[in-house]
């Protein structure tokens, strides 16, 4: 059981690194950075949401390390602003439609990051946070979950269970 709370712990804290480098933190915002947001056909669908219809869902990749060019991560939202925040996507009828992008590169220090079209297959782990609010503002309102997730030419569609 500690061993589960252990792995639960670095997950929730990796989900926090992960969504606050790609999404919220301070990328642009300085000298000489920048974030470069490209179009993607990415997309995750969740279905099974019908208990948080008019909240707001982001995901990004399960990882302890964030993103760099040898180690891109998958980062799900509504919309990337030029300014580097994800806006969340918004449920409705149940389901939650995300776009997906692969970021290749999220450095803090540099202020950089640079979001990619998402078109590849195979098994990610995400992690999945529900919101109130659109913007990255508040906590999750529920435990963020982990949902494996099959992609095929960068489109995948989970259940929320």
């Amino acid at each position: 059981m500690k061993n589960l709370f252990k792995v639960f712990g670095i997950t929730v804290f990796t989900a926090v690194i992960v969504l606050s480098m790609t999404a919220c933190g301070g990328a642009g915002a300085g000298t000489g950075g920048g974030i470069n947001i490209g179009p993607t056909n990415g997309q995750l669908t969740i279905n099974g949401l019908g208990d948080y219809n008019g909240k707001y869902v982001l995901a990004a990749e399960k990882s302890e390390n964030p993103p760099s060019p040898s180690s891109p991560l998958l980062f799900g939202a509504y919309s990337i602003a030029q300014s580097g925040v994800g806006s969340h996507a918004p449920v409705s009828g149940g389901t939650a439609v995300l776009k997906i992008w692969l970021c290749t590169e999220s450095d803090e220090i540099t202020e950089r990051a640079t979001f990619v079209n998402y078109n590849g297959s195979g098994s990610k782990t995400m992690v999945v946070a529900i919101h109130n609010t659109e913007t990255p503002v508040t906590s999750p309102i529920v435990v963020p979950k982990l949902i494996d997730t099959a992609f095929s030419s960068g489109k995948a569609t989970v259940t929320w269970e």
